[in-house]
């Protein structure tokens, strides 16, 4: 993997190679208040006092997951193409900060607070067009 400079976008770029195709690619930082792991999969686990003890691959077998390492970025490639703004994984990333404030409990307090702040960029918007 070798960097290869930033695009028009201010992305920085690397570049490498998988099976010979070219991959174009960015590192692309995790959203604020948000983490990733590296799952490993132990097969048919079940904790007994305290010691994992691991069953067969039988119907009874069940599947736990155990977090092995912990991200804050990762890198994402293109085959052949430059990354941009525009690429689907830094929509979802940026999407990801707006969802949680859409899901978060809003407040009377904090209901209020929007509402003049949009009571004051209306009127802010009614005096500049007054002006043309």
């Amino acid at each position: 993997m070798a960097g290869c400079g930033s695009n028009e976008d201010g992305i920085v770029m690397e570049e490498a190679a998988f099976r010979g195709r070219k991959l174009m690619g960015s590192r692309l930082p995790l959203p604020e208040g948000f983490c990733g792991f590296v799952l490993k999969k132990v097969i048919g686990s079940n904790n007994e006092n305290g010691k994992i003890k691991v069953k067969s691959l039988e119907k009874d077998g069940f599947d736990v997951w155990k977090a092995d390492a912990m991200f804050g970025e990762f890198s994402y490639w293109n085959h052949d193409t430059l990354p941009t703004k525009d690429d689907s994984i830094r929509s979802v990333m940026e999407w990801l900060p707006v969802s949680a404030a859409l899901h978060e409990e809003v407040t009377a307090d904090g209901a209020a607070v929007i509402a003049e702040k949009m009571k004051l960029q209306s009127e802010s918007l009614a005096g500049s067009k007054r002006k043309l």
